[in-house]
């Protein structure tokens, strides 16, 4: 149990926290690919981190991801021009690329530079596995994007879902690698079938084995009686954004370094939910 306090030191995310500023070390997946289908589309507002944001896909087909209002006068980019290469501000014509650089300034005479001295915070945007990830750090630090097995498999063995929790990002990693309350929630006549829990509902007090990896752990509930026909239930967290969750697993224990039982997976159906702190709302369609 946390005090309040300690839960709004590991729930605020805001910049300038210190779960923020630990969060905005890590990429994070934020949107299907699918979502922003074509170039100079729908304009989608998104918060990230407690950051508002708008999100397009330029005549080039670049995403840009950068802050919701314009540098000039604060109007919303939500309801600007994607045209051209950029996004055009309906205020003053203002005009912004997908790094936020100012590339146009109607207002200001032909011979003018200042558009070149006008930026909107924007961040990096890169795809891969039909979703839309960002890096909201500080850019020295930005490290290579994760290397995730189900963003690397074909579209045809990947299936995605996405759909948003209104609890922060560590309540719902805590949730993930609980397998305790897996045996009251998840039963299986409470879920017409869609989840086997048999073989965790005859012991909801399981034993837990910790393994420390180059990634962060890997977690095993071992139940008692768990056999071969009752394998433990595994996760592995990768903080952020990812926690895989085996679902019907072969599942080794065997000895490892100094007595340590050791985990040796040989997955045969699993699920990897990778968690994002990060809202849709709504879209327009430029007239």
């Amino acid at each position: 149990m946390l005090s309040a306090t300690d839960n709004d030191y590991m729930s605020r995310v805001g910049t300038g926290t210190p779960m923020g500023n630990y969060l905005r070390r890590y990429w994070h997946p934020f949107l299907e690919s699918s979502q922003l289908p074509e170039p100079e589309g729908n304009v989608l507002n998104v918060t990230l981190l407690g950051e508002r944001l708008i999100v397009f896909r330029d005549s080039a087909g670049k995403v840009g991801l950068m802050q919701w209002n314009c540098p000039h006068r604060s109007a919303p980019l939500y309801y600007a021009r994607n045209e051209e290469s950029g996004l055009r501000c309906v205020y003053h014509g203002w005009k912004f690329d997908v790094t936020g650089q100012c590339v146009d300034m109607p207002s200001e005479p032909a011979a003018s530079n200042f558009k070149d001295k006008v930026r909107a915070r924007a961040y990096p945007v890169e795809e891969q596995g039909g979703v839309l990830w960002t890096y909201l750090g500080p850019a020295q630090l930005k490290p290579p994007l994760p290397q995730l097995e189900w963003a690397l498999v074909p579209e045809s063995r990947r299936v995605m879902a996405h759909f948003t929790l209104h609890c922060n990002w560590v309540q719902t990693l805590e949730g993930d690698v609980d397998s305790s309350h897996v045996g009251f929630l998840h039963r299986t006549n409470m879920r017409s079938g869609a989840y086997d829990a048999r073989y965790v509902e005859h012991d909801n007090a399981p034993k837990w084995i910790v393994e420390q990896t180059d990634y962060g752990m890997a977690l095993a509930a071992k139940r008692a009686g768990s056999g071969a026909g009752a394998p433990p239930c595994a996760s592995q967290p990768a903080l952020p954004p990812a926690a895989k969750i085996t679902m019907a697993a072969a599942i080794r224990i065997q000895p490892g370094i100094a007595g340590r039982a050791s985990l040796a997976p040989r997955l045969a159906r699993m699920v990897t939910i990778s968690l994002s702190a990060a809202g849709t709302g709504s879209s327009r369609t430029p007239s």
